[in-house]
């Protein structure tokens, strides 16, 4: 009997011993430890996110900064065909008032060779043109090239009409062409008659439009 107490209270003093030595601070070392790799593993997948949504701002900054560069682009060429658009109708606006001024200078040219008035023809001709008051005729000089003219008698014509026009502005030149008309007196419904074209040349001599050129133009 004494033997099996002995036996029993070392079986009990040992089974104490053993739970002496894991107290409660290993527990805490091991929820700790458990606590840390979790740490650890959350990181490093927060770490991966972050890579992956840096490569991904990266690449939609990349983007922006492609459309930006299109975007200027854009605004750059809706400007420049503003401004073209606007110089277009600036042309535009200026040939025409060019081309009623030009006109109006032909229709005196052609009233101041019907009037004989020699001076006017001076005065609005360029040096290469010389209004002959004898043989009433204008010496035209071109090209080391002699031309006359006759000068118009208005009232055998019936009308002169401008049919075309052409402005060189870097040459400061204008040339206008004119069809000549006249009236058939055998017709019945007196109807009017193409004669023939004459071409009339302007160029800016010292800030002024003088004819440098007049010449008749074939029907073709």
């Amino acid at each position: 009997m004494k033997k099996m107490l002995i036996l029993l209270f070392t079986t009990v003093v040992l089974v104490g011993c053993s739970d002496d030595d894991f107290s409660s601070e290993d527990y805490e070392e091991m929820e700790e430890s458990e606590d840390i790799e979790t740490l650890i593993a959350t990181n490093e997948r927060l770490v991966n996110q972050i890579e992956k949504y840096s490569e991904k701002n990266e690449t939609l900054k990349e983007e922006a900064d492609e459309l930006k560069v299109e975007n200027d682009q854009l605004k750059s060429d809706i400007l420049t065909f503003k401004q073209r658009a606007h110089e277009v109708e600036e042309e535009k606006e200026f040939e025409l008032v060019l081309r009623n001024q030009m006109d109006e200078k032909a229709r005196q040219y052609f009233l101041s060779m019907h009037n004989r008035d020699h001076d006017q023809l001076t005065e609005m001709s360029a040096e290469n043109i010389e209004a002959n008051e004898s043989r009433e005729v204008l010496l035209i000089s071109e090209d080391d090239l002699e031309s006359t003219f006759h000068y118009l008698n208005i009232n055998e014509l019936d009308f002169l009409q401008i049919a075309d026009s052409e402005y060189d502005k870097e040459n400061e030149r204008y040339v206008a062409l004119y069809s000549i008309y006249s009236l058939d007196d055998g017709d019945e419904q007196d109807q009017d008659v193409f004669d023939g074209m004459i071409e009339l040349t302007f160029q800016q001599v010292e800030g002024e439009w003088k004819v440098t050129s007049i010449q008749y133009r074939s029907m073709t």
